[in-house]
């Protein structure tokens, strides 16, 4: 009888361990991608013909969702400003503070809205501050809970007269002069609950046709 119990459990003991190795080689070989395999390359899905806008594949639903009622308005034989403002705004908080579907703290989104002069101390500025901490998700293993934007509850715009002039000190020299700026102020959600900004007050100046966002506070 005693053999018999003896038996039983060093067969016990040895399905215990086969289990445990069964589960510690998915947990920590099979769930993660191999090395050689980074994630691929965002790819165009769509343009807006007479503009700079682009449509990729990593776009989040809400981003794709304004994208195309951003065409929509853009493509309109006489273009509504106030809702262009309006969708640019919210293209741009639904990316920028996006953090989710980033890859890198260097891949920093809404960059096609912002000023053209102002642009690359944008994304300088971004990857020093909100983008920061970001960890790398080349390789698809990232395990960093990170915000997504799920919709908005506020947007109104007015339009007011707007100039500048940087000062001597700036390293890049900015001048505008727009008797027909728009000002958004917006707020918005997260998929869940999360300590970043969840409302901004947004100016937007024209760049010949195109409105390009000047400030975000």
């Amino acid at each position: 009888m005693k053999r018999a119990i003896k038996i039983i459990l060093i067969i016990v003991v040895l399905v215990l361990i086969v289990v445990a190795g069964i589960f510690g080689y998915k947990k920590f070989f099979k769930e993660k991608p191999v090395s050689n395999a980074p994630v691929s390359e965002s790819k165009k899905v769509d343009t807006i013909k007479g503009y700079d806008y682009v449509l990729y594949d990593r776009s989040t639903d809400l981003y794709k969702d304004l994208y195309y009622e951003l065409k929509e308005v853009l493509e309109q034989e006489e273009v509504d400003y106030s809702k262009y403002a309006e969708i640019v705004s919210k293209m741009f908080i639904a990316d920028f503070y996006n953090l989710d579907n980033k890859i890198t703290n260097q891949d920093v989104g809404g960059l096609d809205f912002i000023y053209s002069k102002s642009r690359d101390n944008f994304r300088i500025k971004a990857s020093d501050t909100l983008y920061k901490n970001i960890e790398s998700n080349v390789y698809g293993d990232r395990e960093q809970s990170l915000p997504e934007v799920a919709s908005f509850s506020e947007a109104t715009v007015t339009k007011e007269s707007y100039n500048y002039n940087s000062s001597d000190d700036d390293e890049v020299k900015v001048s505008i002069t727009d008797p027909e700026s728009y000002v958004v102020k917006i707020s918005w959600q997260y998929t869940r609950t999360s300590n970043y900004q969840t409302r901004a007050t947004i100016r937007l100046v024209h760049e010949d046709k195109v409105l390009s966002i000047i400030s975000v506070e």
